[in-house]
């Protein structure tokens, strides 16, 4: 019987706003990593998170950054979410099925 991998996941928020180079992020997105970091937390396929918010450009910089930031941590998954993401938006919709329980189901099986 095969033991079932355990994966260390990686979530990099890039929360640049603009020209005057503060942060900040859609209302949304923080509700958002609250209730998935719980989930994660009680999810036997995953046994480490690691996390880094970045405020910086240019936004292909930042991404590489985490990029080099998730390997040097030897994570097997990487998630970046940009500012302006709003994960809750038509959660409220049936049909619609939430990110990080259909994205990660996906990922895990395939």
């Amino acid at each position: 019987m095969a033991i079932e991998r355990k994966l260390k996941v990686f979530f990099g928020f890039l929360a640049y706003t603009g020209n005057s180079g503060g942060q900040a992020e859609h209302p949304n997105l923080r509700k958002w990593w609250a209730d998935t970091i719980v989930k994660c937390k009680n999810d036997g396929r995953i046994h480490e998170i690691c996390e880094e918010t970045m405020s910086d450009t240019p936004c292909p910089m930042v991404r590489n950054h985490f990029v080099v930031e998730a390997r040097k941590q030897k994570c097997d998954v990487l998630v970046m979410i940009d500012s302006d993401n709003d994960l809750l938006k038509y959660s409220d919709l049936p049909e619609r099925k939430p990110f990080w329980d259909s994205s990660f189901d996906f990922l895990y099986k395939h």
